[in-house]
C-alpha cells in the first residue's frame, strides 16, 4: 500500500496537537508552536515549512523511542545490555528530571543504532562513538561558557579599575567619551606599538607625585585577589 503524502496543512495539525499535548515543551518547541499560531499554512515561507518538518520529523522519532523504551524498560535494569541502558538514562524515560533536548537527540541516534541489522562489535562501536560525541560536545559547550564568564570578568575588572582612576582625578566627564578619546590619542601617537614613551618622560613620571600615586595605585590593582590577570605561581 502506497504511503499517503502529507501536505503541509496536515503536518502543521499533527505537530500543533502533539506541542500541545506534551507538559514540558523545549525551547524549540515554543519557537515552533508560536510560528503555527502566528501564520497560516499559505503564509508561511519555505524556511518555515522546512522547520515545521523537521519537527514532524523529530516527533516520529520521539513517537518510535517510546515506543522500543516500553519494551526496553520492560527487561530487568540487571538483563538489559549495556546500549538498552545507555538508551534509557538518555532518553530520561525512567528519570524526567534528566531528560534534556540534547540527550534525547542522542538517545534516538543510539536507538537507530540499536535497531541496525549488523553485528554486535559494530554496533556497540557506532554506539560508543554516538555517546562520544555527546560527552564531548558537553565539554566544549562548557569551555565556551568557561571562555565567556572569564573574559566577562576581564572586561568588568579592566573597566572598574579605569573608572577607579578617572574618580580619583575628580574627573565626572563621560567615562565613553573620555574612554575613545584616550585611544584616539594613542593611536594618533602609534602607542599601542610602543614598548614605552621616552625614557626621559617615564622618568620625570615616576618620581613626580602623580608618578608615587599612579605606582601605589598600580600595585594596588595587581595584587587585588579579584584581578584576573595576575600570574599563577
Amino acid at each position: 500500500m502506497a504511503r499517503v503524502k502529507l501536505t503541509v496543512n496536515d503536518i502543521t495539525l499533527r505537530v500543533e496537537k502533539h506541542l500541545r499535548q506534551i507538559a514540558r515543551r523545549t525551547h524549540s518547541d515554543e519557537l515552533v508552536l508560536q510560528l503555527i499560531q502566528s501564520k497560516t499554512a499559505n503564509q508561511f515561507t519555505t524556511e518555515d515549512i522546512k522547520k515545521l518538518k523537521n519537527k514532524y520529523q523529530r516527533i516520529l522519532a520521539l513517537d518510535r523511542l517510546e515506543k522500543s523504551m516500553e519494551s526496553i524498560c520492560a527487561i530487568g535494569k540487571r538483563n538489559r545490555s549495556y546500549i538498552e541502558n545507555d538508551i534509557v538514562d538518555f532518553s530520561g524515560y525512567e528519570d524526567p528530571s534528566s531528560q534534556t533536548d540534547d540527550r534525547l537527540k542522542i538517545a534516538i541516534k543510539m536507538l537507530k543504532n540499536y535497531n541496525r541489522k549488523i553485528p554486535d562489535q559494530i554496533k556497540q562501536k557506532a554506539h560508543n562513538e554516538i555517546k562520544n560525541s555527546f560527552s564531548n560536545s558537553y565539554k566544549q559547550r562548557n569551555q565556551k561558557i568557561k571562555d565567556k564568564k572569564k573574559e566577562n570578568h576581564e572586561k568588568f575588572f579592566i573597566g572598574s579599575v579605569f573608572i577607579s582612576f578617572l574618580k580619583s582625578q575628580d574627573i565626572e566627564m563621560n567615562y565613553l567619551d573620555i574612554t575613545l578619546k584616550m585611544i584616539e590619542l594613542y593611536q594618533t601617537k602609534n602607542y599601542f606599538r610602543k614598548e614605552l614613551f621616552l625614557e626621559s618622560e617615564t622618568k620625570e613620571f615616576k618620581f613626580s607625585e602623580e608618578g608615587r600615586k599612579f605606582n601605589n595605585k598600580k600595585n594596588s590593582i595587581l595584587s587585588d585577589p579579584r584581578n584576573p590577570f595576575k600570574t599563577k605561581s
